[in-house]
This record gives structure tokens, C-alpha cells and sequence, in this order.
């Protein structure tokens, strides 16, 4: 009894005490790992003012929303009942869920025991907000909620950004802007008032990425790591080698090896390992496409464009794929792409017709396709309108696989944009770009289609991102046999 009335008396002032007195009512089976002593350290400094900007990138089922929501808006309240907390989610649904935890651990009986002077005034579930009776409190809020009036001296963001909506370049601004242009200014004082960013990365330009280029303190922890590291804190250092895993107590061999064969790769390196860089469909690769020096002196030159709409920052580029077809190869021999209206698009047009004289112009027959294929026919050109059949980005890409795995699609050696075309089709469609991939697709379908035909081979039943499940069909073995004796002849 003794023991737990020290604790009790530490947990006033210690947020690591805190978490484990409190969480227990939450998290009955929680497991406590060393990274949480690291992790409740840097959020105990937030809490204090020694720091007022932090972001904490953790894997997913680590706590982290436990600890740095939950957890900290209830220490926030206990030490100084006047502070007022807004936190902020993506969801009224994950803020609901936040604020019953809140209310369980306010109402909880340790935790009255760590601060009975603590007093609830409201308790309004409907509004999502509590009020003490010194007029402080928290509200639970989504991002897209009216703030208007409301004041903070700690914001908390929690999963700001829902994961089928971020690899949307609007969705992701529109979060972006809400945070810049309605949560920071909430602040009672932007000079004192603290913010936490929380949550797994999920895109190489979501909300974490853009508070850190704003000089955030950044706390990310990859699920195994990468390399040694030590990282030190106030009561000791957080240690672990290449490779070990960021909860051991919880994540064994076999639960590692279980992870990572069920998790797409996408998913493992950016919400797991915390590098959305590293992001890619899995299934395309660099090694699928061999190099070459010199284009041989045959076959015939075709554009394939992909003309965007708009010339918005977000919008996507206009692209042109120049391709040499040699028989069944094909050599991709400049990439043009660029945000223009359409009066500099039609010149850009007019001076690849003018030099490379193509066998055909294909271009897709939506937006503002059927007024460039219109100026480029004027001028002489040869050109093909072709439409999508309703096909998604992803089916389109799925059905030309076959030349794709079969090492169909060459590269320059020494191409400027070779990089960057690689990247777009190795993170599609995870990336923030698909331009290149919607021109290669439709340029890829038209070799193997006469025009509004079928196509010449059957597609393969594994989809971008992993198999699709079920019995492998005939078309898919078919597929595969084009591929090994491709593959053998390269």
C-alpha cells in the first residue's frame, strides 16, 4: 500500500509513472517497452513547456495514441485545470473514440487518487467536450470543424490523415491548410502554446512531413530499425540494434515473420517503418526494365500524351512518352512532361510532330485530348483517340504487365528522367503522381489492340499491390509462360 501511494505521489509530476498507473484501465494487457519511456519523456516535455512543437511517428498498435492524446490531455487537465486542450482527428468517429477514453481516465478512481482536486463542471458527449471547474477542458474535434471562437494552450493532432484519402493531393492540402489556417491560430499564445502532432506516417507529403520542414521536433521510431542507434532521455537511453523490433515484449519472431508476409510492403515501410519514400507497388521493379545505349536504326515512332486539364500547384502534370517500337520492344526514348495551359501545350505538340515525324499520336479522348488530337490532325499529324472503357488506373496498368515483367519496355542508360519515370511507376498507385503511368499504360494497350479491339494477350490475375486471391486462371498461367520465355531471352 505503501508503494502504490509513492507512485501515486510521483505520478503527480512524472508522465511515465502517469501512463502506467492510468493506462491499465484502458489497455488491460498492455505490455510496457522501453521505447515508451523514451516516448512519454518527449511528450512530458511538451506538457511542460520545455519544448512547445513536437511530432511522434509510431507504428501502428504501439499506444501511441494512448500516450500522446489520451493520456496526455488527462496529465495536462490534472496539473493545471484552467489549461484548455483541443484535439483534433481526421474523423468525428476516431474523436469520439478518443474522447470516451479521455472520460474513462478522468473518471477513473487512480486517477482521482493522483488529482482529487481535479473537478468536472460538463460532461457533454454530444459536443465532445469536457469542462473542469476552474474553466479549463479539452474538445474533441475533426478537421473540419468550425473552431471558430474556441482558444488553446495545447493542441493535440491525431491521425490527421485518413488512409484512403491521403494519396489525394487535395485531401492532403485541404488537411494541410485546416491545420496552417484554423487549429494554429487557436493558440491562446503562439509564442507559449504547445502543439502535438501524432500518428504513423502514411505519404511522403502528409502533415507530419510539413511540420517537420517547419522545424518541429520529430520523434519517428520505425517498427525494426534500420540501423544501431542510442537515443537518450532524461532518465536513461532507448538502445536497440539493426533489425530488432521497436516492442519485443509484444512482437516475437513468429509475430514479426506473420507481419510482414500479410502486410502489402507499401503499407510496412510507410506506416510501419515510418519511410514513405520507400513506398512501392511491389510488384514492378527497377530490374524490369534493361538499359540500353543505342536505339537500333527500325521501327517506328509513337507519342503517347496524357493531357491534364488544369494548371493548378496540385493538378496533375501534362506528360508525352516518346517510344521507339521495334517489334515487340519498345524504347522509351524522351519523356516530356509539364503544367501548362493549353496554347503552350499545343506548341510543345507542334514541336514534337515537328521532330520526331510519329507514326501515330495517341491520346486519350477526354479533357481537353479531343482539342489537341484536332490541332495536331490540322497540322498533318497521324492521330488515334482512344478511350479508357471505364477502366480504373490500376486495371489499365494490371493489363499490360505481361510486357512489363516480360522486360518489353527499355530505358536509356544515361536518360535525365529515367529516375524520376521509375519512381512514379514503382510507387504507383501509392505515390502522389501517376502521369508517366497513364501515358504508358494507354501507349502499352494500344500495341496490343487494333483500334477499339481486344486484347492479343490475356492479362495477368495479380494485381498491383499483391495476388487478388482465389484459383490462378488460365489467362494468369498463360501470362506467366510469356514471362519465363522473355525473360529467358533477355
Amino acid at each position: 500500500m505503501k508503494d502504490r501511494d509513492f507512485l501515486i505521489g510521483i505520478a503527480r509530476d512524472d508522465f511515465g509513472v502517469f501512463v502506467q498507473l492510468v493506462v491499465q484501465g484502458l489497455e488491460r494487457e498492455m505490455v510496457w517497452g522501453k521505447y515508451l519511456d523514451l516516448l512519454c519523456d518527449k511528450v512530458e516535455r511538451l506538457i511542460k513547456g520545455e519544448t512547445n512543437r513536437l511530432s511522434v511517428n509510431l507504428p501502428p498498435r504501439h499506444l501511441k495514441t494512448i500516450v500522446s492524446s489520451v493520456c496526455a490531455t488527462a496529465f495536462e487537465l490534472g496539473r493545471n485545470p484552467e489549461s484548455r486542450v483541443i484535439c483534433a482527428t481526421h474523423s468525428l468517429t476516431l474523436s469520439r473514440d478518443i474522447y470516451r477514453k479521455i472520460v474513462s481516465v478522468l473518471e477513473s478512481e487512480i486517477y482521482s487518487q493522483i488529482f482529487p482536486r481535479l473537478r468536472l463542471q460538463t460532461n457533454s458527449s454530444q459536443n465532445l467536450e469536457l469542462t473542469t471547474s476552474r474553466g479549463g477542458g479539452v474538445l474533441l474535434a475533426s478537421l473540419d470543424s468550425s473552431l471558430t471562437g474556441r482558444g488553446a494552450d495545447l493542441i493535440i493532432v491525431d491521425d490527421p490523415h485518413s488512409a484512403n484519402e491521403v494519396h489525394s493531393a487535395t485531401e492532403r492540402q485541404n488537411t494541410i491548410r485546416a491545420f496552417d489556417e484554423m487549429l494554429v491560430p487557436r493558440l491562446n499564445h503562439l509564442r507559449t502554446g504547445r502543439i502535438l502532432v501524432v500518428g504513423q506516417r502514411l505519404h511522403e507529403q502528409d502533415l507530419s512531413a510539413h511540420v517537420m520542414a517547419k522545424g518541429y521536433e520529430s520523434l519517428s521510431l520505425p517498427f525494426q530499425a534500420t540501423r544501431s542507434e542510442c537515443i537518450g532521455f532524461r532518465s536513461g537511453y532507448f538502445r536497440r540494434e539493426e533489425e530488432d523490433v521497436l516492442h519485443p515484449e509484444r512482437y516475437g519472431p513468429i509475430e514479426v515473420a506473420s507481419l510482414k508476409r500479410t502486410t502489402p510492403p507499401h503499407v510496412f515501410s510507410t506506416q510501419y517503418q515510418q519511410a514513405p519514400r520507400g513506398i512501392s507497388s511491389g510488384d514492378i521493379s527497377e530490374e524490369d526494365f534493361p538499359l540500353y545505349d543505342e536505339i537500333p536504326d527500325a521501327g517506328e515512332t509513337i507519342l503517347s500524351w496524357d493531357v491534364a486539364s488544369t494548371t493548378n500547384v496540385d493538378s496533375s502534370n501534362s506528360v508525352c512518352l516518346v517510344f521507339q517500337r521495334i517489334r515487340s520492344n519498345h524504347y522509351l526514348k524522351e519523356v516530356w512532361k509539364g503544367r501548362l495551359s493549353y496554347q503552350p501545350l499545343k506548341a510543345i505538340a507542334h514541336g514534337l510532330e515537328t521532330r520526331y515525324h510519329p507514326l501515330r499520336h495517341l491520346i486519350e479522348n477526354a479533357s481537353l485530348g479531343p482539342a489537341l488530337a484536332g490541332d495536331l490532325s490540322s497540322w498533318g499529324a497521324s492521330v488515334e483517340l482512344l478511350n479508357t472503357r471505364s477502366l480504373s488506373k490500376q486495371a489499365r496498368l494490371e493489363e499490360q504487365f505481361h510486357i512489363i515483367k516480360g522486360r518489353g519496355v527499355h530505358l536509356p542508360r544515361e536518360g535525365s528522367w529515367r529516375k524520376d519515370f521509375l519512381e512514379e511507376l514503382m510507387s504507383f498507385p501509392y505515390g502522389s503522381r501517376d502521369d508517366q503511368v497513364d501515358a504508358l499504360s494507354q501507349y502499352l494497350r494500344w500495341t496490343t489492340t487494333g483500334p477499339g479491339g481486344k486484347p492479343t494477350v490475356p492479362p495477368m490475375s495479380i494485381g498491383i499491390g499483391g495476388a487478388r486471391g482465389g484459383r490462378r486462371t488460365d489467362s494468369a498461367r498463360y501470362a506467366d509462360m510469356i514471362i519465363r520465355s522473355k525473360t529467358r531471352r533477355w
